[in-house]
C-alpha cells in the first residue's frame, strides 16, 4: 500500500500479524484462547454457534438470520449474557466522618446503614437503636443480595430499621442514615 511521508511514496513496512496458520477448529480455538485480547474467546464462541445453528436451519428448511446479521447478533447475545453474569457492582462512596448526637431524653434514636461485600456479591444491614445516654437499646445485623447501586441499599437499610423499630414497640423514635435521598424522602 503506498504512503506518502514527507512528498516521498513508498511502500508500508509489513507489520507482524497476530495471525497464525491453523490445522483445524481445536487448533484455531487454543489459539484464540491463547491471545490476551478481551472476550475473543466468547465472541468467537457466539459466532461460530451461529454459523453452525444457521447451517443446520438451512440443512432443515427452517427460518434463521441471513448472514449479513450473524454478527450483529453475536454482540446482543454476548452482551446480554455479560449483564447475566456480572451483576454490576455499585460505586463504592467515601465516608465523610460523622460524629453521633443523641436524641432528646424521651426519644430513641435509630442508626441505620448499609454495606456493600462486591467479593461475596452481598450487602450488610445493620441498625442500632440508642437512647439519650448512648445506651444500645437493640442492634440488628443482616445480608442480602447486592443491589444495582448504593442508593438501593441504603433504602433496604432504612426499610429493615423502620420494620425492627416497628416489631418492638418503639415509640418517638429518630431515624438516622447515611443516604441524605433516602433521609429526605422518609422526611
Amino acid at each position: 500500500m503506498p504512503s506518502t511521508q514527507g512528498g516521498i511514496v513508498g511502500r508500508r513496512k509489513p507489520q507482524k500479524s497476530a495471525l497464525h496458520t491453523f490445522c483445524g477448529h481445536r487448533d484455531l480455538w487454543i489459539g484464540i484462547t491463547n491471545l490476551e485480547e478481551p472476550k475473543l474467546a466468547k465472541r468467537f464462541a457466539f459466532v461460530t454457534w451461529s454459523i453452525w445453528n444457521k447451517r443446520n436451519a438451512t440443512r432443515m428448511q427452517a427460518s434463521s438470520l441471513p448472514f449479513n446479521q450473524l454478527y450483529q447478533d453475536m454482540r446482543d447475545r454476548l452482551n446480554e449474557y455479560q449483564l447475566a453474569q456480572e451483576p454490576p457492582i455499585p460505586k463504592f462512596m467515601t465516608p465523610r466522618a460523622t460524629r453521633w448526637f443523641p436524641p432528646q431524653s424521651s426519644q430513641l434514636k435509630v442508626n441505620y446503614d448499609g454495606a456493600l461485600f462486591k467479593e461475596i456479591w452481598q450487602a450488610g444491614i445493620g441498625v442500632v437503636v440508642r437512647d439519650a445516654e448512648g445506651r444500645v437499646r437493640g442492634a440488628l445485623s443482616d445480608r442480602t443480595m447486592l443491589p444495582r447501586t448504593v442508593e438501593e441499599v441504603e433504602a433496604i437499610a432504612c426499610r429493615t430499621a423502620v420494620r425492627f423499630a416497628l416489631e418492638r414497640g418503639l415509640e418517638e423514635v429518630v431515624f438516622e442514615g447515611d443516604s441524605e435521598t433516602i433521609t429526605t424522602a422518609i422526611n
